[in-house]
């Protein structure tokens, strides 16, 4: 699929162009839509819901674990996406 390509490329291309693979992960989203395919839930976690931008923990995200919950927060809009923790 050229998903998984986008996502290669917006993955490697994060450093030095973060705008460049925003656009890579909106792409993915248009792609997916019209041809009517669900995202993994790996890729959904690598995108933020609101912006579609990359997220890398450290530089476009923030990642905290409070009790069962994971909080993602999109450093480039303010999104804050929050998902079921679970120990194992």
């Amino acid at each position: 699929f050229h998903i998984n390509e986008l996502l290669i490329q917006a993955e490697s291309i994060f450093p030095r162009y973060p705008k460049l693979s925003q656009r890579y992960m909106a792409l993915i989203c248009e792609i997916a839509s019209r041809a009517r395919i669900t995202l993994g839930q790996e890729i959904k976690r690598k995108m933020c819901k609101k912006c579609k931008a990359y997220l890398v923990f450290g530089k476009s995200a923030r990642i905290r674990f409070t009790g069962k919950k994971r909080t993602i927060t999109c450093l480039s809009c303010g999104k804050i996406m929050r998902y079921p923790f679970l120990k194992e």
